[in-house]
């Protein structure tokens, strides 16, 4: 249609008239656009989900609610992270979860040695990346935070930049 229209415009600009074909063109597009309004209105504006995922289940009111409880306690555990990573990186107020994400997604190196247990994160895409989660990493050891269910240490650290 709007090829057709585009078509039209540029011959009246030349002072020629419509042509046969052309108006063939828009009336068959008026026919068409007819159909799909027809066939759009026939079309329900909610369907249940039995109709369209008959197979489909919901979840039972006390998985929904422990499903629920631990995307809540992630999100509050990743707000917490892009707090702290505020002070250390200057685009934190627009990338601070996409930094965590990165960081969360890198590769990792994992000892257990002596009494701690050793997270070393490879280094991210940027320099200024790996540092924002160097200085993260610092402040996260300061905690001296003991991994469940063991009497490890947890002692992040980053691999230095390539």
């Amino acid at each position: 249609m709007l090829e057709a229209q585009a078509h039209e415009g540029r011959q009246s600009l030349k002072g020629q008239r419509r042509s046969k074909e052309t108006l063939q063109v828009f009336a068959n597009a008026a026919t068409k656009i007819k159909q799909l309004e027809v066939a759009r209105s026939q079309i329900p504006p909610k369907v249940t989900l039995a109709e369209v995922h008959p197979d489909a289940k919901r979840l039972n009111g006390e998985r929904k609610r422990l499903f629920d409880a631990i995307r809540m306690a992630t999100y509050n555990a990743e707000s917490s992270l892009a707090r702290m990573v505020t002070p250390h990186y200057c685009r934190a107020e627009d990338e601070a979860r996409t930094l965590l994400r990165e960081a969360f997604r890198s590769s990792a190196d994992l000892r257990v040695m002596g009494r701690e247990f050793h997270v070393t994160i490879g280094p991210l895409s940027s320099p200024r990346r790996t540092r924002a989660i160097e200085d993260l990493c610092t402040e996260l050891n300061a905690t001296r935070t003991i991994y469940p269910g063991t009497e490890l240490t947890l002692v992040y650290s980053t691999k230095p930049q390539r």
